[in-house]
């Protein structure tokens, strides 16, 4: 089933003296351990965050959210404790305003691949789809088709360049994609590289997961995105994708049947 896998963004908790805290680190053994222990020392606790830590590189960087577990701590109190560690190379601190502080600290985001990336909340999607329905009705599953084809070639081109889709195994690990970025969690069901066929379940598809009410109108934007990718597999333009089971029509799981 795997770990929910949380996003720094806000927090908010009134009474709490909450910060942010963005550290740039030595990218070597220990550093993490040595920035933990300065935390606790100075009886702050990490809520949440994140780490990133380049491979080859110099510097590594982490940022979290932290609450002070003691007295009325102030921004130059966190940022002297964190910069007791030896590793540090650069600290940045934000306190909370009312209650609620943001991540002002980390921008651009980016995946780890470098390329840029923007976050929005899954309900938005179904904000979308109900805007372009509205204009376009039955027109709009063309349109969300469209829309996931032209995002999943050119994603699964880069993503597979030095990565050959041989057999099923090699199939869901590249599939992983779609868990790692919050869309679904996929399974291979079958998959005939040979014949040019597969079927592929994706279990909490956000298409139809996040859909208000559930309605018969398929996964159009995913349907697309499997076209898109299977094109890449199979070297061809010509794929064609079925969803035979869906969430937004009562079933437990939305299922594809690939071919070409």
């Amino acid at each position: 089933m795997g770990t929910k896998k949380e996003v720094i963004v806000f927090q908010r908790e009134g009474g709490r003296k909450l910060f942010l805290v963005a550290v740039q680190l030595r990218h070597e053994v220990g550093a993490l351990a040595s920035l933990s222990d300065r935390l606790e020392k100075g009886k702050f606790s990490i809520l949440s965050g994140f780490i990133s830590s380049p491979e080859g590189g110099p510097q590594g960087r982490c940022s979290f959210f932290v609450e002070a577990t003691e007295g009325r701590p102030g921004p130059e109190d966190l940022k002297k404790a964190v910069e007791g560690s030896s590793y540090v190379r650069g600290v940045e601190v934000v306190e909370a305003h009312k209650g609620l502080i943001t991540d002002t600290l980390n921008f651009p985001l980016a995946w780890n691949s470098g390329d840029r990336a923007i976050m929005l909340r899954s309900h938005f999607f179904a904000v979308m789809e109900e805007g372009i329905r509205s204009i376009l009705a039955t027109g709009a599953d063309v349109v969300l088709y469209q829309m996931g084809y032209h995002h999943g070639e050119p994603s699964w081109r880069d993503l597979l360049r030095d990565y050959k889709v041989a057999d099923v195994r090699d199939l869901q690990v590249a599939l992983g994609y779609y868990g790692a970025v919050g869309w679904a969690r996929p399974e291979v069901v079958s998959f005939d590289r040979a014949a040019k066929r597969a079927v592929v379940r994706l279990w909490d598809n956000f298409e139809c997961a996040a859909k208000p009410e559930r309605t018969p109108r398929g996964s159009n934007f995913f349907r697309g995105h499997l076209a898109g990718m299977f094109d890449v597999v199979y070297g061809t333009n010509s794929v064609n994708v079925v969803e035979t089971k869906c969430l937004s029509m009562g079933d437990d799981c939305c299922e594809f049947s690939v071919s070409a």
